[in-house]
């Protein structure tokens, strides 16, 4: 920048010096097993993992995985186990803490198995995918009763009888292992922790939202030696409800025309006046009178009482309940006295 004349001049900067655009980030993650320095053999990786399983059972952490699985996962059916990028046993650096924490989830793997094998009528098998294995990784997990796959064979094998164990993975793993069906149970990073991540696609994990959405969830318990289940979530998919409601009524069988008749006889309602009674037995009686000679029939009555002279009547001869009924409800309150306008709520006391 010169200046000439009270003018100031802008030299422009040449090309070759411009700094060229920053290409987008993208996912190119290499994983390949490890080919180069001493690799340490099955039985070593065997000895680190026997002693880190005695520590895990002591510890405060698997007894509440425990707790966990007893109480949300009891009646959960679950034929398999899929556990994806749990890592190598036997780093390249040989760094103790990536180590222990390999070695921590496989414990806490093993305890999941064997209480949900309580549950389930046969065995569960564990299916393991990790691009990294050594040759000495998966002698240890097949020495262990499990079984190893190449990426990306385990994906199509994870069902809605599946627990997935996936900790501490990148989200297109997680977005590929979600993306044909929900498991019953998934362990890795929630969806609490990725909605905070400003993401590329935000589609990519719908089914891991719908999954929070819908299951149980609860943070994982700790390994207090290491880092292994840090921002690390258990989901518990919900049982159906298929008990029945504890508040629906039971609906009691219908009490018998004698004791609907008794009820109306001998227990009429606390607001019926004696006028009201003596009137109602008094009609019953000129039924019964009208019903045994033919002379009587010309006796004038009041039509508007005849629906419930009529109820009477076949009440006392056996009549079914079920014939009964309707006649009582069909009746308008202006056409009956005050007391059989409340036989409907003893009858439905009764039913109670």
């Amino acid at each position: 920048m010169a200046v000439d004349g009270g003018w100031t001049h802008v030299k422009r900067k040449s090309r070759r010096s411009a700094s060229s655009p920053s290409k987008p980030a993208t996912a190119t993650h290499t994983f390949a097993p490890r080919t180069t320095g001493v690799l340490r053999p099955p039985e070593a990786l065997r000895a680190d993992h026997d002693r880190i399983h005695a520590q895990w059972l002591a510890s405060p952490a698997h007894e509440a995985l425990i707790q966990l699985v007893d109480e949300h996962a009891k009646d959960l059916r679950v034929c398999r186990v899929v556990c994806l990028g749990i890592g190598t046993f036997d780093p390249d650096d040989g760094a103790w803490e990536a180590k222990r924490a390999a070695h921590a989830q496989l414990c806490a793997l093993s305890t999941l198995t064997s209480q949900l094998q309580r549950y389930s009528k046969g065995s569960i098998e564990c299916i393991f995918q990790e691009p990294i294995f050594t040759h000495s990784d998966e002698s240890l997990l097949r020495a262990l009763g499990h079984r190893v796959v190449a990426s990306p064979a385990a994906y199509e094998l994870i069902d809605d009888a599946t627990l997935l164990f996936a900790v501490h993975l990148y989200r297109p793993i997680y977005a590929a292992a979600l993306k044909s069906s929900l498991p019953a149970i998934f362990v890795g990073t929630g969806w609490d922790v990725w909605d905070t991540v400003m993401m590329e696609k935000s589609s990519d994990l719908e089914n891991m939202k719908k999954m929070d959405e819908i299951y149980t969830r609860h943070a994982f318990p700790q390994d207090a030696a290491s880092t292994a289940f840090s921002s690390t979530s258990i989901y518990f998919r919900p049982l159906p409800d298929s008990a029945p409601l504890e508040s629906a009524p039971q609906v009691a069988r219908p009490p018998s025309p004698e004791a609907s008749l008794k009820n109306k006889t001998d227990n009429p309602p606390q607001q019926s006046t004696a006028k009201d009674t003596t009137s109602k037995r008094n009609s019953a009686a000129q039924v019964s009178a009208a019903a045994s000679t033919d002379k009587h029939a010309d006796t004038p009555r009041d039509k508007s009482e005849e629906p419930d002279e009529c109820a009477d009547d076949k009440a006392g001869h056996g009549m079914s309940n079920e014939a009964k009924e309707p006649r009582l409800k069909g009746t308008r309150a202006r056409d009956k006295p005050n007391n059989e306008q409340d036989i409907p709520s003893e009858e439905k006391q009764g039913r109670k």
